[in-house]
């Protein structure tokens, strides 16, 4: 759709579509923390990260999807990543 082609686009200039796919679970509130990313992958920047909330509101696309609960910390142990998946 053409709707969709500029997030076909950040796919393609990110080369990553996994840290694309990470920014926009972040936009619509769907995961709690910074990042759902494995290290050693890192998360787009803040630039690309306005690029994504931009292309979201274009496409329609509700935000957020879910409340952001911004005065949680995420806590951290040696197995886990720094995020978890609202449901």
């Amino acid at each position: 759709s053409d709707r969709l082609q500029a997030l076909w686009n950040l796919y393609f200039e990110h080369g990553e579509s996994i840290r694309v796919m990470d920014a926009i679970a972040q936009e619509l509130g769907l995961v709690d923390g910074p990042t759902c990313l494995p290290l050693p992958l890192q998360p787009l920047g803040e630039k690309a990260k306005v690029t994504v909330r931009e292309v979201l509101k274009a496409s329609g696309a509700p935000l957020p999807l879910y409340p952001v609960e911004s005065d949680r910390q995420p806590s951290l142990e040696s197995s886990q990543t720094p995020c978890s998946w609202r449901t």
